[in-house]
């Protein structure tokens, strides 16, 4: 069947529109450097016809010669059909698209599958839209998503960022607080999969939002949110492996009643949160709570973190072990300007527990924070269920109130190994540090030490009062 045809002129442009014809595969030939095109003039796509992607329902367009230097394909004009596959690389130079606004109306580029390479750059202007991408692929190191101003790009899958060493960019020329959206339609981002040393960085205002939750897995991968960067989104930050890193620079998220877990697996070391933003709805922080999950660390500042009291759930901050098992050493968390509230109503535990069965475990509260432990306990250094599923030893543990208001603690346990524990468990050199003005109340008992008398240097300490 041929390609029939239309001309129509408008504003002085040769455009055309088809009727109907089958799918054909377009090659962008303008490769010379520094070259500027329409993306509607069809004698500079190679093809078996002279019309442009988008003439026919299923087209597709590769952007990817590869030459010395940049190269920029312009869009203005609205695609009624979808096409295919979107493709833009140029792993010796640069090769740009830039979808922005048309004379008279948004411009809309729907494709279901896209591929970003090396040296790749989409540009989404003010009226610009790309959206319907069902696959993407994000491959490389030089590959870059310009959102500015009014910009917008939408994936309707959960998303990958895992080909094992991308390093992918999306950024903005607007500048902070003017940035374009990626809208992620309420689906779940991964960074590293089973792949290592993935960075997926937002920076410069662009936007990530309408996340369904955020998985960073495998080993050495990052998340970074920087610099007027933005994260929205709703559901569970979930981390496996180790060395991984989310930066939230900026945004706000809501956990959905979901545990806030760093190094939450066996030997699962390494791994970094720092919230520069708003995370709501958590239900509990568990940082370094099995074997062999070290060095992790959660750092909220700014924004702060809001933990409502939820029933019968303790909504507990478990730093190096958990209720039933020894976990990691040298774990820190230090949290400001944030609201926490614990419950009541479940056996076994602690809402603060640091160091439970490890050591040289970190706690910092620091100003404009406030925790309501409902009297329900904090143990430093110990264990408070009589389990004796845990090292024989902690030391080490600190437990700092700078600042911050502590209210509702009930039993205060340091370094101590309470009724049901072996006697061989020892304690030592766990402090609580009450500092700055910080406020720590309503303490109905104070243990110090443990069932052995080689339990020895546990503190608390406290000084600077209002």
């Amino acid at each position: 069947m041929s390609r029939m045809i239309v001309a129509l002129v408008a504003m002085g442009a040769l455009l055309f529109a088809p009727f109907s014809a089958p799918a054909v595969n377009y090659t962008w030939t303008n490769s010379t450097a520094d070259s500027t095109g329409y993306w509607t003039n069809g004698i500079l796509w190679k093809s078996t016809v002279n019309v442009y992607p988008g003439s026919a329902s299923g087209d597709s367009a590769f952007l990817t010669n590869q030459f010395s230097g940049s190269a920029t394909n312009i869009l203005n004009f609205q695609l009624s059909p979808a096409i295919s596959t979107l493709a833009i690389s140029n792993s010796l130079g640069e090769m740009w698209l830039i979808v922005t606004n048309g004379f008279s109306a948004r411009t809309v580029l729907t494709n279901s599958t896209f591929a970003l390479g090396d040296g790749g750059r989409l540009q989404i202007d003010n009226g610009g839209v790309v959206t319907g991408i069902t696959a993407f692929t994000w491959s490389g190191t030089s590959g870059q998503i310009y959102l500015n101003s009014g910009g917008r790009l939408v994936t309707a899958n959960a998303l990958t960022i895992g080909s094992g060493g991308v390093s992918a960019r999306v950024t903005s020329a607007s500048g902070p607080g003017n940035g374009g959206v990626w809208d992620f339609n309420n689906r779940i981002l991964t960074i590293g999969g089973v792949t290592a040393g993935n960075v997926l960085a937002i920076d410069s205002g662009a936007v990530l939002s309408n996340l369904s939750g955020l998985t960073i897995s495998g080993n050495q991968n990052s998340l970074l949110v920087t610099n007027g960067g933005k994260l929205f989104g709703k559901g569970q930050i979930f981390y496996s492996g180790s060395g991984n890193t989310i930066v939230m620079g900026d945004g706000v998220w809501d956990a959905n009643t979901n545990v806030l877990g760093i190094g939450n697996n066996v030997n699962s070391s390494n791994n970094t949160f720092i919230g520069g933003g708003t995370l709501t709805n958590v239900v509990s922080i568990a940082v370094g709570n099995f074997a062999g999950a070290n060095n992790n660390t959660l750092i909220i500042t700014n924004g702060g973190l809001y933990m409502s009291a939820i029933a019968n759930n303790l909504n507990s901050v478990l730093i190096g072990g958990g209720v039933q098992s020894a976990g990691g050493n040298n774990n820190l968390v230090i949290i400001s300007n944030s609201v926490l509230r614990s419950g009541t109503g479940v056996a076994g535990g602690a809402p603060i527990a640091l160091g439970w069965g490890s050591s040289n475990n970190t706690l910092t509260l620091l100003n404009n924070t406030s925790w309501d432990v409902n009297n329900q306990g904090a143990s430093i250094g110990g264990n408070v269920n009589g389990s004796a599923a845990y090292t024989a030893r902690t030391a080490s543990n600190v437990f700092n109130v700078s600042g911050a208001i502590v209210s509702n603690v009930g039993v205060l346990a340091v370094g101590y190994g309470a009724v049901g524990v072996p006697t061989s468990f020892i304690g030592i050199s766990n402090q609580v540090n009450v500092i700055n003005g910080g406020v720590l109340s309503n303490v109905s008992q104070v243990l110090v030490g443990g069932n052995n008398t080689a339990s020895s240097y546990n503190s608390l300490i406290v000084t600077g009062g209002p």
